[in-house]
């Protein structure tokens, strides 16, 4: 792929949902500074957002949105080409994955400091059943009570209950 990603003149990230695309990252590391291709990425890729400012950045649903970006990839300039590599490239040499595991810690670490020494590590499980009673009592007790639903989501009240 470096080779290809080396000689070819755009690079069109189509995502339409995505976490963090790297192939837009390596694109950039595999260009020649002396005739750098474009990069046009999906607004739905993870890279848009640390990648937008210096390259192409469309909708996938939209196709003349994407067919004016292909163009405007095509007959863009050298001199803008190379201006657009040197954006991206800053961007992928500061923010390294060494770079996010060191922001991560630190926040990490921020985050540790300020919590409590005595507070519980994961919350205690809920009992279901307390709810219930407390429930069904103020339901009884008064005619006009105010209900309240309690819905647990992927495990937060109780287990999630596999299908084996």
């Amino acid at each position: 792929l470096v080779a290809l990603y080396n000689i070819s003149s755009v690079c069109y990230v189509t995502s339409l949902r995505d976490g963090m695309n790297l192939v837009s990252y390596e694109y950039i590391s595999c260009q020649n500074i002396n005739n750098p291709g474009v990069l046009i990425v999906s607004q739905f890729a993870g890279s848009a957002q640390s990648l937008g400012c210096g390259s192409i950045v469309i909708n996938p649903w939209d196709i003349d949105n994407v067919a004016s970006a292909l163009q405007t990839a095509l007959k863009m300039d050298l001199k803008q080409r190379q201006t657009h590599q040197e954006i991206l490239y800053k961007i992928i040499s500061k923010n390294t994955v060494q770079h996010w595991a060191n922001t991560f810690i630190k926040t990490l670490q921020i985050s540790y400091q300020k919590c409590p020494q005595n507070a519980p590590i994961v919350p205690s499980p809920c009992n279901t059943y307390s709810i219930q009673r407390v429930f069904n009592n103020t339901n009884n007790n008064n005619k006009d009570s105010t209900r309240v639903i309690v819905l647990g989501l992927g495990g937060t009240m109780i287990p999630s209950i596999s299908k084996n």
